[in-house]
């Protein structure tokens, strides 16, 4: 029965060990995800504030009467291709936010996996730790176990040995007083 168990807990060693050599490699992904995870929220901040500002000139320009460098007055057609550009480069910036948005999305998806997996490989190494130490008190187990029946053994080949000796003892004791018995008739 314990060879069974002694088994079966070297095999789970074994499949635990498989796994938790995997944990090296996660690390480097997640580490991998959280500089990604940082890259893309500046990439968003930067976009945000690309935005901020073609919002603000997008404003202005639509207000501006006077031109600021030229002090002329500014034509229609110009304020409308200038509007249409701002326009352009508002709707990039949140075509862009929207899709770094997206990724960020993804990435703490990511990462929320990964310290999941993780945490998931911490507790089989701990569990792993209390297999090893199961697996030393049992071959300890079965060590002394293995000591305790060579001794057994031993002592059943001793009884043997006495119990033949006392036989003998006991025949020849029988013997002698036979022989008492007999020397007493003889002298009778």
């Amino acid at each position: 029965m314990m060879f069974l168990g002694l088994r079966m807990l070297k095999e789970i060693t074994r499949k635990l060990e498989q796994e938790l050599q995997q944990k090296g490699a996660l690390q480097e992904q997640t580490q991998r995800v959280e500089e990604l995870f940082h890259q893309t929220m500046g990439a968003i901040t930067r976009n945000e504030t690309a935005l901020q500002q073609s919002q603000k000139m997008h404003q202005r320009i639509s207000s501006l009467e006077v031109c600021p460098t030229c002090l002329q007055k500014v034509q229609d057609e110009h304020r409308i291709t200038l509007l249409q550009q701002e326009q352009q480069n508002i709707q990039q910036a949140e075509q862009m936010l929207f899709e770094l948005r997206k990724k960020r999305m993804e990435i703490l998806q990511q990462r929320d996996q990964a310290a999941k997996r993780l945490e998931e490989l911490q507790g089989k190494q701990e569990s792993l730790v209390r297999i090893r130490a199961e697996l030393e008190r049992l071959r300890e187990r079965q060590e002394e176990l293995g000591q305790q029946q060579k001794q057994s053994q031993s002592l059943q080949r001793e009884l043997a040995t006495l119990q033949t000796k006392r036989t003998e003892f006991q025949q020849q004791n029988q013997l002698q007083r036979f022989d008492t018995k007999l020397k007493q008739h003889r002298e009778l």
